[in-house]
């Protein structure tokens, strides 16, 4: 099965992750905006960070849809939420629409935030939300970042790759 890795990263931990399963599933991988023609793969995952309520990159399943709908989808993203969060399940609903959902098998994984290297306007957003935030731990992470981002993360779809290979 010809496999394809697609991310879209703007701070590094979708990009760690489709590198880690790069490593792992005999694929070729690029970033986004150099994605190659589809039509040779069978399989094509797809992995960007939550950015205003939306998994960055996922309109690209709807905008190529046509391609995509004969061909295995995988999309995972990268949030400061714990992937158990509600929050992250409507970060799904709210990127893929509901006629696509069913075709996708979605991860969600473990973020990081380097607060040092955000822009100065997801630093203004990120302060301004951790003021309405009650847990301690939350609005420290949203005030001096964190590292969730850990290679057994992707273990989930790896499995999940090898059960696609070895079914066909």
């Amino acid at each position: 099965m010809k496999t394809l890795i697609l991310y879209k990263s703007k701070y590094g931990s979708s990009k760690q992750y489709a590198q880690w399963l790069n490593s792992e599933i005999n694929s070729d991988i690029f970033e986004l905006d150099k994605c190659p023609d589809l039509s040779n793969y069978n399989l094509i995952i797809l992995g960007g960070g939550s950015y205003f309520g939306k998994i960055n990159g996922s309109d690209f399943i709807s905008k190529n849809w046509n391609v995509l709908k004969t061909k295995k989808i995988i999309l995972f993203s990268t949030s400061g939420a714990k992937p158990q969060d509600p929050l992250i399940k409507n970060l799904y609903e709210d990127s893929i629409p509901a006629e696509i959902r069913a075709y996708v098998r979605y991860f969600p994984l473990d973020g990081a935030c380097a607060y040092e290297r955000l822009t100065w306007t997801h630093k203004i957003l990120s302060f301004i939300g951790s003021m309405f935030q009650s847990d301690p731990v939350k609005k420290n992470e949203m005030r001096q970042g964190f590292d969730r981002v850990k290679k057994e993360n992707i273990n989930p779809i790896v499995e999940y790759v090898k059960n696609i290979v070895f079914a066909d």
